[in-house]
């Protein structure tokens, strides 16, 4: 029996073929998003936010209106001078992740940084509270 299939453009370069390669750690690291997990506990809202070998002087939470950005940056430099050659080595990472939150207060944001995990516990905002109220049937 024929079953319709979905129309990729090329079926020998699905649609999502550039999108895997560019993200692919293997090919070019660091260029991949932040991974995190968002979850809520004991009326708290939770972010946890992985950033294998970076160190907490790297790492920057900003907040401005409803967006929390975690960024976290490091450069390094090596020099190895001899009579013969000079090797010079530079290398840059970056890593950024924004997340939209409405009514977010800066000042009740908790951050915590251990073994290369970001852990912000802030209060969960008044929106996202389950909201229950009775319906008059007309």
């Amino acid at each position: 029996m024929f079953k319709p299939a979905p129309f990729f453009g090329n079926r020998w370069f699905p649609r999502s073929f550039l999108r895997d390669f560019f993200s692919d750690d293997f090919f070019f690291p660091g260029l991949s998003s932040i991974k995190a997990d968002i979850y809520e506990k004991d009326g708290k809202l939770i972010i946890e936010a992985e950033l294998p070998g970076f160190d907490k002087d790297e790492v920057k939470v900003h907040v401005s209106d409803n967006q929390l950005t975690i960024s976290a940056e490091r450069r390094q430099a090596k020099e190895e001078k001899s009579e013969n050659y000079i090797r010079r080595e530079r290398s840059f990472n970056h890593a950024c992740r924004t997340f939209i939150i409405e009514d977010l207060d800066p000042d009740k944001i908790e951050a915590k940084f251990e073994n290369g995990v970001l852990r912000l516990t802030m209060p969960k905002p008044e929106k996202l509270l389950p909201q229950a109220r009775e319906i008059k049937i007309r």
